[in-house]
């Protein structure tokens, strides 16, 4: 989970509290606090990204320049939540109009998805075929979330944004002893398929406290995010990888899912 308050100083009429909850798969930590702020705060589930939040705040950044350069930096550094293959919630209040948005860009089933796919022919639910491998996939909604928060309220450059994850991930960082616990009680769910696996367990061996844990693939991805803004997820060499391995793993994802998936902006229920 991440939470953001703050404003940007340039813009000094967007002031906005933002919420963003990501998918979690196996849960998140809990955050001390140690520093107080007036102008922005944020808390996200490692320090590394924590750090990266603060310095887009000290470059000027708003609350949801901050958002975006977090929620991608996760998926590099916390892997079990935050993530781009998932999706999430942000709401919004603008502090000039009052006015409070949600941006739903959860997964969406794909479009040939229905209710007895996961059923067998007695109609009794199939164990673990809707909560693991590609048929239990939906079409991923992080990226054109942070995308879409970024197109309509963000000030920095959306390259630089992202392309601070997509570094970490080339040149990798320092496990922590969370970290490489969290890889070693799910090791039976990340070996269960060899591209998590490769990346988890190079070699067969996991990670310990003090490794270095690097994803060049990741960083590819990321880079063509950067470079093309949410087309370069949902179209092109990154879309085509997605089509394939669903294809190859019983996965029914197509291009056609991943092109014309948009999050939706809605008004929340809201008293005073």
């Amino acid at each position: 989970m991440i939470k953001i308050h703050g404003k940007n100083q340039r813009v000094p009429l967007r002031e906005a509290l933002v919420f963003l909850v990501f998918l979690c798969l196996f849960g998140c930590r809990g955050v001390q606090v140690s520093h107080y702020y007036e102008r922005g705060a944020l808390a996200t589930a490692a320090p590394i990204t924590t750090d990266i939040g603060v310095q887009i705040f000290h470059e000027g950044g708003n609350a949801f320049d901050v958002a975006v350069a977090v929620g991608f930096a996760l998926a590099v550094t916390h892997p079990e939540a935050g993530n781009i293959g998932g999706g999430g919630f942000a709401l919004i209040r603008d502090g000039s109009t009052g006015q409070i948005l949600a941006l739903d860009f959860r997964e969406t089933a794909p479009s040939t998805a229905n209710q007895d796919m996961y059923l067998n022919p007695d109609g009794d639910v199939i164990d673990g075929l809707s909560t693991s491998g590609a048929l239990a996939c939906g079409v991923p909604g992080t990226v054109a979330g942070l995308y879409s928060l970024w197109e309509r309220y963000g000030s920095l450059p959306w390259k630089h944004l992202v392309s601070i994850a997509a570094a970490i991930a080339d040149t990798g960082f320092i496990t922590d002893e969370y970290l490489a616990e969290s890889f070693s009680e799910h090791r039976d769910q990340l070996s269960l398929f060899n591209e998590t696996a490769t990346i988890f367990f190079p070699a067969g061996v996991g990670f310990s406290p003090g490794d270095r844990f690097v994803q060049k693939d990741l960083a590819v991805t990321l880079n063509l995010i950067a470079l093309e803004g949410k087309d370069g997820f949902y179209r092109g060499q990154v879309a085509d990888t997605i089509v394939a391995c669903m294809q190859q793993h019983g996965g029914i994802i197509t291009k056609d899912d991943l092109e014309t998936y948009h999050p939706i902006w809605r008004e929340p229920v809201h008293f005073t």
